[in-house]
């Protein structure tokens, strides 16, 4: 797995705990800070004689595209939630997406804060590229899809997975597969 932008690592701390749970994978993070350090569960990680420890592997400041071959065919799942500009949105499709695997899962975090994204946001210029390509996404959030929302809130009290990592009220997030 690969995400860009972690930030304070709640996010990181899910996929993390997905992996442990999965007892498989890799997670390969990329940030201009490095304060998910601080903030991801150590057990997650760095137990003693875990066989998931080392699993995140980042350095601050790295770029993706300048790396080896971590971001290349052999990714299985791309996380993006960095800088949401339009400008950087402009930059994974052009440098990183044409690198990715076909028919891989990727989501995008922050593009539906309200009902629509603001123009000249990340969030418009993947859904335009999207678009262009006949691509269609999941929309779980409040804002955009209150319904779908919704009924994913009552699966998750079904499962007894109410209880969030972290207090939010909406999922501004998309999901789509990679063509």
């Amino acid at each position: 797995m690969v995400e860009i932008g972690t930030f304070h690592g709640w996010s990181t701390t899910w996929i993390l705990q997905a992996l442990r749970d999965n007892g498989a994978g890799h997670l390969y993070s990329y940030d201009v800070v490095d304060r998910v350090v601080r903030n991801i569960p150590r057990a997650t990680v760095h137990r003693p004689l875990d066989v998931h420890a080392g699993r995140h592997t980042g350095e601050p400041g790295e770029d993706p595209a300048a790396s080896d071959s971590r971001c290349a065919a052999g990714t299985d799942f791309l996380f993006i939630d960095a800088a949401h500009s339009a400008s950087f949105a402009r930059w994974y499709i052009r440098e990183l997406f044409p690198r990715m695997r076909p028919g891989i899962p990727v989501c995008v975090h922050d593009v539906f804060h309200g009902r629509r994204p603001l123009p000249f946001t990340e969030g418009a210029v993947v859904l335009r590229w999207l678009a262009d390509r006949e691509n269609t996404c999941f929309i779980p959030s409040r804002a955009r899809a209150p319904e779908i929302h919704d009924r994913l809130n009552d699966v998750k009290r079904t499962l007894a997975l109410g209880h969030p990592l972290r207090e939010s009220r909406d999922n501004p997030m998309i999901f789509f597969t990679l063509r």
